[in-house]
Parts: structure tokens; sequence; C-alpha cells
């Protein structure tokens, strides 16, 4: 008895971690098959994002700048984060617009969650 005691225990300790494990989203690169379903997406949301962009460009002329994020989807296609892996836009505000934006849509469902990084280039529209 005490043996199985213990092998349930352990059983029982081990489980969890192989849940976890499976929930580790894989990375999806954008230029490839399944990548390019995710693309589509922040294509259709190119407008919205512009806006999060212009927005704060009334307010601060000439802002300009990177934003590198890291969007994490759940298989259900909903997301689970999106974090940001490098901003030299300088603009908390359009950042957190774009977050909370992407973090609203829609993304395709996949049999596991996924990663993937993408890159968005903001300048002032030349006169």
């Amino acid at each position: 008895m005490r043996t199985l005691g213990l092998c349930l225990t352990a059983f029982a300790v081990l489980a969890p971690i192989v849940l976890l494990a499976a929930d580790e989203p894989s990375q999806v690169f954008l230029d490839d098959g399944l990548g390019r379903r995710y693309q589509l997406t922040i294509n259709r949301a190119n407008a919205d994002i512009a806006a999060c962009y212009t927005a704060q460009l009334t307010k601060k002329p000439g802002l300009a700048g990177r934003l590198d994020l890291r969007v994490t989807v759940e298989a259900s296609g909903k997301a689970r984060s999106v974090e940001v892996r490098k901003d030299t836009l300088g603009s908390a505000d359009a950042v957190k617009c774009i977050q909370d934006l992407l973090m609203q849509k829609t993304w395709p469902t996949n049999p596991t969650p996924v990663y993937f990084d993408t890159l968005f280039d903001f300048s002032p529209e030349k006169k």
C-alpha cells in the first residue's frame, strides 16, 4: 500500500508539469504558411494601428520610431499577451493603444498556442 501511495503522489506531482509544457506556445514566422494567416490579421488592423499613432502625432509632431512586439495567441484564437520587445517610438499612449487593439483581435485558431514577433515602423507623412 505504501508503494502505491507514493506512486500516486508522484503521478499527481508530475501531471501538472506535463500540462504546463503542452501549453507552451511555439513560434510562428509571419513569412511562412501558418504565419501568413496571422500577418493577414495584422494587415486588416493597419488602419486602426495607424490611428493609434496618428492620435499621438497630433499631440507630439515629429513622433517617430519602431515598435517591436511579441504577440502570443491561444489555440482558440484569443490573444494571451502582447509584449513590447523594443520601443523607440517613445509614446506610452500609442503603445498601449496598439497593445489593447491587438489583444481584442480574433486571431486564427491553431491546434496549440503560438507566438510571433512583429515590427511596426512609424514616421510622420512627408509633405
